[in-house]
């Protein structure tokens, strides 16, 4: 795969970068699995399951009043 090394410079440090949209898609999923792992740590570190998380949001959801 080639890259455009272009970058936007701002106050002298790199700003932005210009990348195919396969590569940006990779890396998008890449970080979603990350944040999906640290979430997933989180919660065991607090001893709580998804189980328990899904439950007690789906009662969160139900007790909301509705406009």
């Amino acid at each position: 795969m080639e890259f455009c090394k272009a970058a936007g410079l701002r106050r002298g440090k790199p700003d932005a970068v210009i990348l195919p949209f396969a590569e940006y898609e990779r890396l998008r999923r890449l970080q979603a699995y990350s944040s999906m792992v640290r979430l997933s740590r989180e919660m065991k570190e607090a001893g709580v399951t998804a189980a328990e998380l899904y439950e007690a949001s789906r009662r969160e959801l139900e007790e909301r009043p509705w406009s």
